[in-house]
């Protein structure tokens, strides 16, 4: 397929500034610049977003919007071209934050030997989105002029928008964007920083390019959900395939079953001597520690599948010798994946500083908790 790009930037006019940085950073993307025409109104990034996808031009098979925070990996232009080739009729996310559930989606997709994994948050990640022009076209003539039937935030709009259509997007690891920190214009202020799950720049980008990674189970963790929920680890249970069913929820500990009492004993017992080190670690540690424990435990599972884009299965070694498991765990883009957790996790129980400050070890606490799920697992194949 000839791919034909065109390219807005988005950005609200106090930041038209760092749109025209953007624009002039890439001028092979030939971007036009697409500003709020009415930002004395409500706050709405729909509404700039409909602009940005009505300036799809004519030619294009397909349209990319930028938002002008967004940071472009080295020779974006030419990854975009070969990617969109791989799945030129789904719309592709470039970037997801590190604590969204797609970025947790995306860290099995890496642990498998993956690259692309659907997006599974309720929203559509589009710091850098790109969709083929015919859907682009289609959103901006839904919601042109029509913004307040919507909802505001142009992420949560797309959502619907392509669940209507039953169109699942997709997102990439290592992804081609970062997000470069600035005051939030959107309410988001207090997530703190939200840097890429895995940013392309800071990794050697050879997993295999085509592979997407489905978890029938996947062990998540998030600060935004209901009470019950938020701040604590769950597990994501896809519905049986056919089930016009939602996700199920569950609290790890509930999912444990009648192993929780014995993973209890081996947290304490593990995050011991993690405590004595590191004085500074908060309580949240405890739930942190078993998000990455369950890992290891569905990793070791065949309900972690690996396609090819057109459908077809692709193999995927299991079980996994201790120096195979070893061996993912040191890959570039797994460590830089896995690395990003403490900060999607730990945050704000403490401070950006002291979590840069203590990434290493955090990585190390990760990895071991994953290597001791694994095996835990391992040992009970019975179980769940």
């Amino acid at each position: 397929m000839n791919i034909r790009l065109s390219v807005a930037i988005m950005a609200h006019p106090s930041r038209a500034h760092r749109a025209r940085e953007l624009s002039k950073r890439h001028p092979e993307l030939n971007a036009t610049i697409i500003l709020d025409p009415a930002p004395e109104e409500t706050p709405s990034a729909l509404r700039t977003a409909s602009l940005a996808w009505a300036a799809v031009t004519e030619e294009a098979t397909h349209h990319l919007v930028l938002q002008d925070d967004a940071k472009l990996c080295d020779g974006f232009a030419e990854k975009l071209h070969t990617i969109l080739k791989l799945y030129p009729a789904t719309p592709l996310s470039l970037f997801t934050e590190w604590s969204s559930l797609t970025a947790h989606h995306l860290r099995f997709a890496a642990m498998a030997g993956g690259a692309w994994a659907e997006v599974l948050d309720e929203y559509v990640p589009c710091v850098a989105l790109v969709m083929p022009s015919g859907l682009a076209r289609d959103f901006a003539s839904a919601t042109a002029g029509r913004v307040s039937e919507w909802h505001r935030a142009d992420d949560v709009a797309l959502r619907a928008f392509l669940d209507d259509r039953a169109i699942t997007p997709l997102c990439r690891i290592p992804t081609l964007v970062e997000h470069v920190p600035e005051d939030s214009l959107t309410g988001n202020a207090n997530q703190g920083p939200r840097h890429s799950v895995c940013f392309a720049d800071d990794v050697v980008d050879d997993m295999p390019a085509e592979l997407r990674a489905t978890v029938e189970q996947l062990p998540t963790f998030s600060h935004f959900l209901a009470d019950e929920f938020a701040s604590r680890p769950f597990y994501a249970i896809r519905p049986p395939e056919g089930c016009d069913q939602p996700w199920k929820i569950c609290l790890t500990e509930e999912w444990l079953g009648d192993q929780a009492p014995q993973v209890t004993a081996l947290a304490e017992a593990t995050l011991r001597g993690w405590r004595r080190r590191y004085r500074q670690l908060p309580d949240l540690i405890d739930h942190m520690w078993l998000l990455p424990f369950a890992m290891g435990i569905t990793l070791g599972r065949d309900s972690v599948r690996l396609q090819h884009p057109d459908g077809t299965a692709a193999a995927r070694p299991l079980p996994m010798t201790e120096k195979q498991l070893q061996s993912v765990l040191e890959h570039s883009i797994v460590h830089r994946a896995l690395t990003t957790i403490g900060q999607a996790v730990l945050f704000p129980a403490m401070a950006t500083e002291t979590l840069d400050r203590l990434a290493r070890p955090l990585f190390e606490m990760t990895t071991e908790a994953i290597r001791i799920g694994y095996h835990f697992g391992e040992k009970r194949p019975w179980w769940t």
